[in-house]
């Protein structure tokens, strides 16, 4: 099964355990990154599913770029829509 972050790239360097890139990370507040490498992100299905979330973006402090992230473990493909 292949991980969001093995399709985003959220790791830097090359190979099997890519470390985090914590900078990319941010853009993405519906995952759990408890770890140093990209395969220790997962979906945080039963905080994030459905809820209005404040996306941390260097230059926009004030809060203004947000998303919501739709999709649940079941399904096969899921959707991130920003504003």
């Amino acid at each position: 099964m292949e991980r969001y972050s093995q399709i985003v790239r959220l790791g830097i360097g090359k190979g099997s355990k890519p470390v985090i890139a914590h900078k990319k990370i941010d853009y993405f507040p519906f995952l759990n990154n408890k770890g140093e490498f990209t395969r220790d992100v997962f979906y945080m299905y039963s905080v994030a599913t459905y809820q209005e979330l404040h996306v941390n973006t260097p230059g926009y402090a004030d809060g203004s770029i947000k998303c919501m992230f739709l999709g649940s473990e079941e399904d096969k493909f899921h959707i991130v829509i920003y504003w």
